[in-house]
């Protein structure tokens, strides 16, 4: 993906012959291909900037069921990632997902508005951003094609 363009939101392919180019002014304007970019540099500053998540910190799966994937990574399991890869969407138990014990705040939702890309149909399935207060009692809105990542407080 990164060097074909696609984290970035680039729907348009090089030709396998010739010296065509991006239109770079297209590019950097376009609604749809900056959401994506937001998104992807949310995920980079993630990885970069979060430092019990970096280096070799331990990944476990903990929920994988008819294109939902859970997992937690970190020493502690400080984040809880949740990935759609179906189109059902809905709510689940947080409990059923196997989310670690403790208190969680929602870090990043691919239907937020910043990373939602403005050309397709899809609502917001956000779960209480910063202020949320998640643990395993708790309901999950998992979006359709979607990502939620939840921080342990």
């Amino acid at each position: 993906m990164w060097f074909m363009g696609a984290e970035a939101g680039e729907w348009r392919q090089f030709p396998k012959s010739g010296h065509s180019t991006l239109d770079l002014d297209f590019y950097e304007s376009d609604p749809s291909a900056r959401q994506l970019r937001n998104w992807w540099r949310a995920l980079c500053a993630l990885r970069r900037g979060n430092s019990r998540i970096q280096g070799p910190a331990p990944l476990q799966v903990r929920f994988v069921d008819q294109g939902l994937i859970g997992f937690s990574r970190g020493d502690a399991s400080d984040l809880f990632v949740l990935l759609n890869f179906g189109s059902w969407s809905g709510s689940r138990s947080l409990g059923e997902l196997n989310l670690p014990d403790g208190d969680y705040k929602e870090l990043l939702n691919s239907t937020w508005s910043d990373y939602r890309v403005a050309s397709e149909v899809e609502d917001e399935h956000s779960n209480g951003g910063w202020d949320a207060h998640l643990n395993r009692g708790s309901w999950l809105n998992v979006p359709d094609y979607g990502v939620v990542v939840l921080e342990r407080r």
